[in-house]
Formats: C-alpha cells, sequence, structure tokens
C-alpha cells in the first residue's frame, strides 16, 4: 500500500541536521509498538548517522579527501532514511498519527518535491550463465531508490508479491531464474516524497 504520507524534505537538511534528524527517528521508533520490526533495523540508522558525525568532524579540519568522505557518509544515511520513510509509510497505512508517533511529518499536498513516476520500460537481458539474467527498468525521475518484487503464483496473486530487493541502481540480478517456470516482477521507485505506483509486471521468459 503506497501512501506517500510520509515528508522527510532530505534535500532541505545539510549533514548536521540529516545526521539530528536520524537520531531523532530512532528514539521516537525505539520501542513504539506501532513497529515491531523496523526496517532497516534501528541500530543501521544509529551506526550511519554517528559515522556522519564523525565524517562531520573530521571534514571541519580535513582537507578535500575528508570532505568526500564525509559526503559518502551523508549519502548512506539518506539511502536508509528512504528506506525507513518507505517502512512507515507501509505500516502506518494512511494513519497520519502513526507517522508522527516516529518522529516523522505528513507530507503536504502540494510538496515541491513530487512522487516519482512508476518505472517503465522493464526488460530482461540474457546473461550466457543459464538460469541467470539482468531485469533493467528506465530511470525514473526523483527516485532515490527501486523496490523489486516478485510472484510465482500461476495467476499472479496480488496478495503473493515477495519483496526480493531495494536497490540504487535500475538493474536488479536474477541468479536463480527457472527456465521451466514463468516468475513475475514490478518495480516500484522510492524518492524524497514517497513510492511510485507499480510498474507494469514483467515475465522471466523460457529462452
Amino acid at each position: 500500500m503506497n501512501n506517500n504520507l510520509v515528508s522527510l524534505k532530505l534535500d532541505e537538511l545539510n549533514a548536521s541536521e540529516l545526521a539530528t534528524s536520524a537520531i531523532g527517528y530512532v528514539s521516537h521508533m525505539s520501542n513504539n509498538p506501532n513497529f515491531p520490526s523496523p526496517n532497516p533495523a534501528l541500530s543501521v540508522i544509529s551506526e550511519k548517522a554517528d559515522a556522519l558525525n564523525i565524517a562531520i568532524g573530521l571534514a571541519i579540519v580535513g582537507g578535500k579527501e575528508s570532505k568526500l568522505k564525509r559526503d559518502a557518509a551523508e549519502q548512506l544515511l539518506v539511502d536508509v532514511l528512504i528506506v525507513l520513510a518507505h517502512y512507515v509509510d507501509d505500516t502506518a497505512r494512511g494513519d497520519e498519527s502513526i507517522i508522527v508517533s516516529a518522529g516523522m511529518s505528513v507530507r503536504k499536498p502540494n510538496t515541491k518535491y513530487p512522487v516519482p513516476l512508476a518505472p517503465v520500460n522493464l526488460r530482461i537481458a540474457r546473461k550466457a550463465v543459464v538460469g541467470q539474467a539482468t531485469l533493467i527498468c528506465d530511470r525514473s525521475v526523483g527516485a532515490r531508490m527501486y523496490v523489486i518484487q516478485t510472484n510465482s503464483t500461476p495467476t499472479i496473486d496480488d496478495n503473493a508479491w515477495i519483496q526480493v530487493s531495494i536497490n540504487t541502481t535500475t538493474r536488479y540480478e536474477i541468479t536463480d531464474m527457472s527456465l521451466a517456470n514463468k516468475i513475475a516482477y514490478r518495480i516500484s521507485a522510492l524518492g524524497t516524497a514517497g513510492q511510485s505506483a507499480w510498474s507494469d509486471v514483467i515475465f522471466t521468459p523460457t529462452w
């Protein structure tokens, strides 16, 4: 269920503010009954926030290399926070009070950060090794990450989709493709403003 109600306003935060916000989310979500199994784990968020704070300190007295390390640490924290926001959005199922209990803001309808469009032009590229292929889609404007789901039911039961990966690229490596049975895949784009609708479904070929 994609409600796209969580707003982290990541593009408006500097590195120090980003780390502070992340620590705040951990504080609000720790022992919060609304979030029994945070994804990513809150310990991962804390670890990335601590690493960014250390990198910020080193960048103040360091040179170009230390600033590049700070920027890299900032991007790593942004990536895990986007996934966490997706988890909160999905768990809240439209209940704004649950989102607020995570220390996160509810997105205003007229946000300047549009929700990404659903990925298009899905295709599966064959690889030399039997049973392996690459799932590819075009990049969605505003997307930072891509959620990949698979479905192996004969009738593509809508309740049987399984999340297999969250990638920062538009490529996903399929390593266990069956040549006898077609498997369905779909992709959704994650951005600052929320999650896109799902792409059209594509099936693994039986080469």
